[in-house]
């Protein structure tokens, strides 16, 4: 927006890696580095993590869990929206890792994939006296 002159943006000005409101004699000024910092870190984590995470049908019907673990991602994603403690969490699964963990937080923030959940499939036999 404040690259193309857009007309609502007239008092936005681009300072460096920064952004300044202006207007009279008032100044604004939006830090932007710590921002773009935490979006790096993030992203870091993200890619970093989705290598980490694996699904197998032989492991836990299927379910996403770390690398070389029985332990599920949602599980740990779970303890962290429940507000349960890092330092707790790391004590309950020692095969973690900080950036496990980091990643785990992170699932936890985004919240759970759209669409309709999961149902488990029923098998049943139906007898010859149902049919």
């Amino acid at each position: 927006m404040l690259a193309h002159g857009n007309k609502t943006a007239k008092h936005w000005m681009a300072d460096g890696p920064d952004i300044v409101f202006h207007s009279g004699e008032m100044k604004i000024w939006v830090k932007c580095k710590p921002f773009r910092e935490t979006v790096d870190r993030n992203v870091a984590t993200f890619r970093w993590g989705k290598e980490r995470i694996v699904s197998s049908p032989d492991i836990l019907g299927g379910e996403p869990v770390f690398r070389g673990t029985r332990i599920p991602l949602e599980h740990v994603a779970a303890l962290f929206r429940m507000n349960v403690h890092e330092k707790e969490i790391a004590e309950d699964f020692p095969s973690l890792d900080p950036r496990d963990l980091a990643y785990a937080r992170l699932v936890a923030r985004l919240g759970e994939a759209p669409g309709r959940p999961k149902k488990r499939l029923r098998i049943e036999r139906v007898s010859e006296a149902r049919r």
